[in-house]
């Protein structure tokens, strides 16, 4: 699969060196800050650049902060591929997964909201490792529209990067 996170930081970037290290996935990343993109690149924790507007990816994971997590994924729906999954990994839920599973069934895209329950005393790209996750519990919201199959796969994919409770 080809699958994209948004936001290299500490949980972008841990979320791209564990998939980089417990499966065979092509990882695409992308961050604002470029010289962080390059690193990644250059570090192999991404195989290259990607851009939620691609739309050639199976799975989008945002991996950016609540305040702009949301209308970033707005902005993408009209790009992302037909069936695609995108995810988030942010700390806001209800109303925002409601309203995101709907507006993602408007466009043939399937959204499951998740939350990690992992972190750091250290933020960004330079402090993300590829075991922040192990044994770590991982939240699913699912609503009543939830794709089941999509939660599988995301469900799936979490094990795989080594979280421990679903």
């Amino acid at each position: 699969m080809k699958i994209l996170v948004v936001g290299l930081g500490l949980i972008g970037g841990s979320v791209c060196k564990a998939l980089k290290a417990n499966t065979n996935h092509e990882v695409f990343g992308c961050d604002l800050d470029k010289k962080v993109v390059a690193d990644a690149q250059k570090d192999n924790v991404i195989d290259a650049e990607g851009e939620m507007k691609d739309g050639i990816y199976d799975i989008i994971i945002v991996c950016l902060h609540q305040r702009v997590a949301k209308k970033c994924m707005m902005d993408a729906l009209p790009f992302l591929k037909k069936g695609s999954i995108l995810t988030d990994m942010c700390g806001l839920k209800g109303q925002m997964v409601v309203n995101m599973t709907d507006e993602c069934i408007k466009k043939d895209i399937f959204y499951v909201g998740t939350h990690p329950m992992a972190g750091r005393e250290k933020s960004g790209y330079y402090a993300s490792i590829p075991d922040l996750f192990q044994n770590a519990n991982f939240i699913v919201t699912p609503t009543e529209k939830t794709e089941p199959s999509a939660i599988d796969t995301i469900v799936s994919l979490a094990k795989k990067i080594g979280f421990g409770k679903i």
